[in-house]
């Protein structure tokens, strides 16, 4: 029994490092869509810039001011009640700009610069308070060389009367990667041999890309079995949701060793985010129940190894 514990705990804290070094830890990561990837779709998608230097010069009332990135807005709930960050500047010695950026508006320039609309006001530094009417600009032209990327967590939605009487939540452009995905999995069964399993595939992860970890991912891999008396092999497809780290799903596997088989339904339940889980899973057999290759019971972890879609999202 405290062999098996520890061989949960182990498996746990694996994929519990696994996510981490692959992008997937618990604290959301923000996915940004390099400006070069804009399209005219996207115009009205609420943004976020994502400055290089974490600095920017723009003009603000016929004014040039150089712009400083941060993410403390205790003082602009009435500008903007959100995580996004905001831009400050210093007008003169007593006054700053703080400065939120809403929407992409167009592209100009063959995607050498952004136009997007943005939401402002005056701060007053020594007082500790802001002054002033919220202003807003739709001319805020910002030059592809400032920036890394931008990040698009929203469309914009119009408001209908269906809307305003039944508020329904926004939605996310979902975030597609595929990954070359590896796994370990334990297989037993009471009076029977465990089975060490390694796994091999290629998984499609569909992400929210929203404030929730949400999403779900199918995959094409092969089970390789090892013990002390024969090589199996278990082509599978399958696929699972998660939701705030709580994963479920199901696999067909073919189990063989070349003499003999077996086809199973695996469901599974567990934790994990993206293409890495820990699983807790059953083998309900279709055919051939004795098949000495394949147990009842498993424990195991799958994890992302490579990402191999194409770099739009980082």
């Amino acid at each position: 029994m405290k062999n098996s514990f520890f061989k949960i705990f182990l498996l746990q804290t694996l994929l519990l490092f696994t996510i981490d070094i692959s992008g997937f830890s618990v604290a959301r990561k923000l996915q940004y869509l390099p400006i070069d990837s804009l399209s005219e779709q996207h115009n009205l998608s609420n943004i976020i810039l994502d400055l290089k230097d974490k600095k920017i010069s723009l003009n603000i009332e016929n004014d040039t001011l150089l712009f400083f990135q941060k993410y403390d807005c205790d003082s602009l709930n009435s500008v903007l009640n959100s995580q996004y960050p905001i831009l400050f500047a210093s007008k003169d010695a007593k006054t700053t700009i703080h400065l939120t950026v809403d929407k992409l508006l167009s592209i100009h320039n063959d995607k050498d610069s952004i136009c997007v609309s943005a939401t402002y006001q005056e701060f007053d530094a020594i007082k500790g308070w802001n002054t002033g009417k919220v202003k807003k600009t739709n001319n805020l032209f910002i030059s592809k060389d400032d920036l890394l990327g931008v990040l698009l967590p929203t469309p914009a939605i119009i408001p209908t009367p269906m809307d305003i009487s039944f508020p329904r939540h926004h939605n996310y452009y979902d975030v597609k990667k595929k990954y070359l995905i590896g796994g370990y999995s334990l297989n037993f069964e009471k009076n029977q041999k465990t089975n060490h399993i390694l796994e091999l595939g290629i998984s499609k992860v569909i992400d929210s890309g929203g404030k929730e970890i949400v999403g779900y991912t199918y995959y094409l891999s092969n089970d390789f079995i090892f013990n002390s008396e024969k090589f199996s092999i278990g082509p599978k497809i399958g696929g699972n949701i998660y939701f705030l780290g709580i994963v479920l799903g199901c696999n067909i596997v073919y189990y063989t060793d070349f003499h003999d088989n077996t086809l199973h339904w695996v469901p599974f339940g567990g934790f994990g985010l993206g293409a890495g889980k820990l699983f807790f899973s059953g083998n309900v057999p279709f055919y051939n129940k004795n098949y000495q290759y394949a147990n009842k019971f498993s424990v195991g972890l799958t994890f992302p190894i490579y990402n191999i879609s194409r770099k739009e999202i980082r």
